[in-house]
């Protein structure tokens, strides 16, 4: 998504660790070679390139550099002294403190200091010495900075001794003021919403160290590493960290990778909080500069969550080059490193929502305020001004900042080729089948056809589906799933032209039966292809979005195919019932055409060619008693919602319209927010609380008194009657092994069937002789009972996790 300029991709890689380009600089040209001179990130790689390649540098950059050196060494010289000036004070006021950074960084981030550009010296003071610590300092003539960062969250406003200097455009400039920064932690845990506080462990472990002739105390080895890496993360979220940071912390690593013992202290030193955040800066140095690694720290890295990979593949160079940066970058690595949801709230309303204007004496005199009680009208159009500026300028970053935030959560889904492939020929199947359906009874009924033929054809399809179901769980275990898929599209394509095509009642009837049988393949297929092609961590996302695409093109399939027969019929000699026809051809062309997509995946033909039909296993005679009393609530209601509010509240079918597109709204919004709850809550949770919701509302809406009050209930048990159904999908593919996902999920679809089958039988006879409100409230309650078995599987699945726990126990002794 970023890309570095040309000198500095140049610098970076003469100074990588492995696979090293020195030729690279050959190529820069004067301008270039100025711009890595003067530039702010990337002067610093200088020195080392100096040091390095020297070979490939032009004399007069040699010459440029080494004066840089010798201004560093004068430089560094009166930091040392500065520094026993300031330690001498402190010493006296009796406030304690470390070095960190600076001349700190070394050994190991540096041949010698000298060679490391040094601009501050920054301390360390426990909370009871930073007071002191600043007054003591006061008295040495130094002054608060007016160039205080605000994002600064680990130290106070630095402090200054100013001696008239200018800048001169020379960063190693022997004259430029020292400034002091005295920090009060190593990490701000408040600021940043994860992570731990170190200070006390830090501070425990400190030593004293020597440099030439200059002895002060600092961090331990371990501990110096450790709070490098965290100063880098911080950056990565605030702002584009340093590449000569980087580089520094690359060679430690390197150098240190066959180091076992200094490792062996750093992980039983740090717990694995603070070093999976410090693996994160191991991860960039990496990247970056190719260092090599120890062991203990490539493992910490295998160990981070997936989400900080696909941010290092989303942002790329910007987390290395300030003027490449985005604000975006650093926020959504923080959002995904939080744990708490309330921390999560606070960094996102923080980032995202408008910022609480300042009061009016920022832009006033506060003594003249102060007097007269109340602002003038300039002050006050000043500070209108300076909201409506800010407003702006959070409306333009906002955009970018989300278009980011998009991209990488798209990223972090991990959803392959074979499965946009596989969505393709689903959304395919699906227009063509909607389509055909919606035209096919009004183009039997233009034929001659009597109603009577039309429920001899729909009880053909019901009995077809059910055979379907039996048959592709016999024989997907034989042929394998990709097979079943590529003969599925073009048996249904074919039956649903000669049922266009054949005006003999005689073949309808069976060629209903037989378009039936072999849609329901799609339907055996679909589950464990997903599941195949997705993992536990993406594979309700993946059900939610085919799902509701699958809704979604319902909406298409009903425009198209409502309007199909007028376009082809418009201008033309065409009959009505000719361009019916020709639509419901289109229609089954669509659905031939699913098979090409389908043919483009790489399914694996992992599947046992089992002696038994259907899978046998604890979980699933558990699943489907609960799978089949929930779809006594989904076969019983839903059927006849349109008749409940034409009868109960005399409602027009033009209304009745309008609310069933609401409710497919709502159920496509729904399938999509369905992960975010089986992430929160767990899946078997977040399928029992959507089930019980669904009860409840349906139960409201029986009580009911009102259309508009009835049409926004019924809404609402649409979209949690469809939430569920990601996680039933996933719960079962993710609860039987590979082999058995096609016999699993046939023998769900049957349930179901036949299930839903009965529950419209028996909630349509309840109606007509007890009228919907009773009966809707027993399916509610029938809903509640569907969520108490699913709570089982919840118990079962405890129970599971026990017992493996308690094997694993008893084998571990032997195995010692």
């Amino acid at each position: 998504m970023f890309e570095l300029p040309l000198h500095a991709s140049a610098a970076i890689a003469a100074l990588r660790f492995s696979d090293a380009d020195p030729s690279s600089l050959a190529a820069l040209t004067a301008v270039e070679w100025s711009a890595l001179l003067t530039g702010h990130e990337f002067v610093r790689l200088t020195i080392p390139l100096r040091q390095t390649c020297a070979e490939q540098m032009p004399l007069w950059v040699q010459s440029r550099v080494d004066r840089y050196i010798a201004d560093n060494v004068a430089r560094l010289e009166r930091i040392k002294s500065d520094y026993c000036e300031i330690n001498r004070v402190l010493h006296t006021a009796g406030a304690e403190h470390l070095v960190i950074k600076g001349f700190a960084q070394w050994p190991g981030f540096t041949d010698h200091p000298c060679f490391h550009l040094q601009s501050d010296i920054d301390l360390y003071c426990p909370p009871e010495s930073i007071e002191l610590a600043r007054d003591a300092i006061f008295s040495l003539g130094y002054e608060l900075s007016k160039d205080n960062r605000q994002h600064a969250s680990d130290h106070i406003p630095a402090l200054v001794r100013r001696n008239g200097w200018h800048w001169n455009g020379n960063f190693f400039d022997p004259e430029m003021p020292v400034s002091i920064e005295l920090h009060h932690c190593f990490w701000n845990r408040r600021a940043f919403r994860f992570g731990v506080e170190v200070e006390q462990e830090f501070w425990a472990r400190r030593l004293e160290r020597c440099l030439d002739t200059l002895t002060f105390p600092a961090l331990s080895l371990q501990d110096n590493l450790g709070h490098s890496a965290l100063q880098i993360l911080k950056d990565c979220l605030q702002d584009a960290t340093s590449p000569a940071k980087l580089y520094q912390l690359a060679r430690f690593l390197h150098l240190a990778r066959e180091n076992g013992a200094f490792w062996e202290v750093w992980s039983q030193s740090h717990n694995a909080q603070i070093r999976r955040m410090e693996a994160i800066s191991f991860r960039a140095a990496k990247q970056m500069f190719a260092c090599g690694l120890s062991d203990t720290a490539e493992k910490e890295i295998r160990l981070l969550p997936r989400t900080v990979d696909k941010w290092f593949a989303c942002f790329g160079g910007a987390v290395f080059d300030r003027r490449l940066h985005r604000p975006s970058a650093g926020i959504w690595l923080q959002l995904a490193l939080i744990e708490s949801a309330a921390d999560f709230r606070a960094v996102a309303t923080k980032h995202f929502l408008p910022y609480r204007p300042i009061s009016l004496e920022a832009f006033a005199d506060r003594e003249a305020v102060r007097k007269t009680g109340r602002a003038t009208v300039s002050i006050r159009r000043k500070r209108a001004q300076h909201i409506r500026m800010h407003a702006i300028a959070r409306a333009r970053a906002f955009c970018p900042t989300l278009l980011h935030g998009l991209v990488f959560w798209w990223e972090t889904k991990d959803l392959n080729r074979n499965y946009w492939m596989f969505y393709g020929a689903g959304l395919l199947f699906d227009l063509g089948m909607y389509i055909f359906f919606l035209l096919y009874n009004v183009y039997l009924l233009d034929r001659g056809f009597t109603a009577r033929l039309l429920g001899l054809i729909v009880g053909a399809g019901a009995l077809g589906s059910v055979f379907g179901t039996v048959l592709g769980g016999a024989i997907s275990s034989r042929f394998g799933l990709r097979k079943i898929l590529l003969i599925c599209f073009p048996i249904v394509a074919a039956i649903s032209i000669l049922r266009a095509v054949i005006a003999s009642p005689v073949l309808l009837i069976p060629l209903a039966f037989a378009g039936a049988a072999a849609a329901a393949l799609w339907a055996i297929g679909l589950c464990p292809a997903i599941a195949q092609m997705t993992n536990e961590e993406n594979r309700p996302f993946a059900f939610s979005v085919i799902l509701s695409s699958g809704i979604a093109v319902g909406i298409l399939g009903g425009f198209t195919g409502g309007h199909l027969p007028g376009w082809l019929g418009a201008g033309s000699t065409t009959t009505q019932l000719h361009a019916e026809q020709s639509a419901l051809l289109i229609g089954c062309a669509l659905i031939g055409l699913a098979a090409w997509p389908v043919s483009r995946i790489d399914l694996k033909t992992t599947e046992v060619r089992s002696r038994t039909l259907y899978p046998r296993n604890q979980f699933l005679w558990r699943f489907l008693p609960a799978i089949a009393v929930w779809s006594l609530v989904t076969g019983g209601f839903s059927p006849f919602f349109n008749a409940y509010f034409s009868q109960h509240f005399n409602m027009s079918v033009s209304r009745i319209g309008t609310m069933l597109s609401l409710s497919q709204l709502s159920q496509v919004c729904a399938v999509l927010i369905a992960p975010v709850l089986f992430r929160r809550i767990g899946l078997i949770k977040g399928v029992i609380f959507t089930q019980m919701a669904a009860g409840v509302a349906l139960a409201c809406l029986a009580a009911a008194q009102g259309g508009f009050w009835a049409g926004g209930l019924y809404t609402v048990f649409s979209a949690f009657e469809w939430m569920n159904e990601p996680g039933i999908f996933a719960l079962l593919m993710g609860r039987v092994r590979p082999e058995e996902r096609a016999g699993a999920s046939a023998l769900m679809f049957l349930v179901i069937s036949l299930s839903q089958g009965a529950a419209g039988a028996l909630a349509g006879a309840g109606f007509a002789r007890f009228g919907y409100p009773p009966v809707m409230f027993v399916i509610g309650a029938v809903a509640l009972v569907a969520a108490m078995l699913f709570g089982g599987l919840v118990r079962e699945t405890r129970k599971s996790e026990i017992s493996t726990v308690e094997k694993m126990a008893e084998v571990r002794p032997a195995a010692d």
